[in-house]
């Protein structure tokens, strides 16, 4: 979107490079359960990463929005590729509720998939916290440590999450520029 707005294609050409070598180096296949997963190194031990944040949900959303406006990305492998890192869903393991390093993320994966899963939100019921004082639902932070408000691993995060999924769109959590066309 950076390139529409500054009208520059080469931000464009540095993302699709980007987004390229994401899939190239960082990524581990799994045949048997024909999924993709991002690949973390960070703790000296693989680790396979599935959250929006920083995981395979996160890349299927990128990988859909540039399947949409790049042909380069719209060929068998990138289509193929596209399905198994959505197919993250059915290893389905989250420590904590949160937008993006949570169950969350999971939800709004469903709006890419078309499938409506009623598991990824009743999966929320694991997690989220009732304050019958106050009559409402509270969602612990990461490792649940204390109950959080922020976008990131909190209330803020899972109702964007939960109003992404009401409009069809995983893309309200995110701060973005609307271009706007003349006469509008």
């Amino acid at each position: 979107k950076m390139s529409e707005y500054l009208n520059d294609l080469s931000y464009k050409k540095l993302a699709e490079d980007m987004l390229r070598k994401e899939l190239k180096n960082n990524v581990s296949i799994d045949e048997k359960t024909k999924t993709i997963q991002v690949v973390d190194y960070t703790l000296g031990k693989e680790r396979l990463i599935p959250y929006l944040g920083e995981g395979s949900i996160g890349l299927a959303l990128v990988l859909s929005e540039f399947r949409k406006s790049s042909d380069v990305f719209n060929t068998n492998e990138y289509n193929e590729m596209f399905i198994r890192l959505c197919n993250v869903e059915k290893t389905f393991c989250c420590y904590s509720p949160g937008l993006l390093r949570g169950a969350v993320g999971f939800v709004l994966l469903q709006l890419l998939t078309k499938q409506n899963s009623k598991y990824n939100l009743s999966i929320l019921q694991n997690y989220l916290l009732q304050d019958s004082k106050k009559e409402c639902l509270l969602c612990p932070g990461d490792y649940n440590y204390r109950v959080s408000l922020d976008v990131f691993t909190g209330n803020a995060g899972l109702i964007l999450g939960l109003l992404g999924l009401k409009k069809s769109s995983w893309k309200l959590w995110i701060p973005t520029i609307q271009l706007c066309k003349e006469g509008r």
